[in-house]
This record gives structure tokens, sequence and C-alpha cells, in this order.
């Protein structure tokens, strides 16, 4: 059974933080259960590119080349592949040549067309996950960081949307206060 190791945790810890530039080294450290210090450690690899583990018989050359990007797999993935759960452990790794198990994630190659679906879908799955669930929920808390983030902002813009209104309008809807 495939098990999250510490490495994993400081891969997910930095590109979380990358990801969530407004959130504290305080507050991602009490998030994953960790030191302030480890949390700046990891961000500090990540930033000089010397995070990921390119060691073992897993690391594929290519993946080192700019065509490729790594994603960590998420908490609940995370805590699925822990727990042993058979769909998961199957789904995330086992038979993918894209995951990479040393750093607990996969290695990507997207292509323009890719990626402006990506946009594109992006937002409504969003609002998809805020509306299903509960407002003090973690999945709505990250949900509504996302929603304030830059990655967002730019997609409004491409997409002609006002990052502002649509943010203040799922407060609305669900009645929450941040």
């Amino acid at each position: 059974m495939q098990t999250i190791t510490p490495h994993h945790k400081r891969v997910q810890i930095a590109y979380y933080a990358l990801e969530n530039g407004q959130l504290t080294h305080k507050y991602l450290a009490k998030k994953f259960g960790t030191t302030e210090k480890e949390v700046s450690l990891a961000v500090d690899r990540l930033s000089k590119g010397s995070l990921l583990s390119k060691k073992g018989k897993t690391w594929n050359p290519i993946w080192g080349t700019e065509d490729f990007v790594f994603h960590p797999t998420d908490n609940y993935i995370n805590r699925d592949i822990e727990k042993g759960e058979k769909d998961s452990v199957l789904t995330y790794g086992v038979f993918d040549p894209d995951y990479d198990p040393v750093n607990g994630g996969y290695h990507l190659r997207w292509t323009e067309d890719e990626v402006n679906q990506l946009l594109c879908d992006l937002p409504y799955r969003v609002l998809e996950l805020i509306r299903d669930s509960d407002p003090g929920s973690e999945i709505y808390q990250e949900c509504i960081l996302f929603l304030e983030s830059p990655l967002f902002l730019a997609i409004c813009k491409k997409w002609g949307m006002d990052q502002e209104e649509i943010l203040k309008s799922v407060l609305e809807i669900t009645k929450a206060e941040i």
C-alpha cells in the first residue's frame, strides 16, 4: 500500500503556499500539522527549484523539461491513499505513468487548448463545490480562497467576468461571512 511520506507533505505545503500567497506560514503550519520552520524550508526549496526529488527509478527524465508541469495530489486524495481506500489507490498512481510516487503528484504536459478548457471549466467546478458544501467546511473555505486568488482574477479578466461581484454573490447566496 502506498503511504504519504514527509516529503509528499513538504511538496504539498510548498505548492499550497505558492497557490495561496496571502496565507501566513503560521496558518499553513497549523493547517498541515507542522512547524513554521518546516513551511519556510519547503517554500524556500520550491522557490530555488530544489524541492522535487529526481532520485529513484520512478523518475522520468522528460518530467524535468519545461513542457511538463508538476501537480501535487491534494489533501483529500492523500487522506484516501493513507487510509488505503481501494479506489483512490488504484486511481491515483498505481497504473498511471504520469504519477510520481516519490514526490506525490503528477507531471503533466498541457496544450494551449487544454489550458483554455481548464480556465473555462474551473470557475464552474468551484461554484459547484461551494453549492454542495457547508460554509464552515474546509472545501468551502478553500473554494473561497480560490475565488480571492490572483489566478481567479486572471480567469475573470480573460473571460470578462467580475471577480468581486462573483465573490459577493457567492457569500450572499450561501449567507456566509469570511
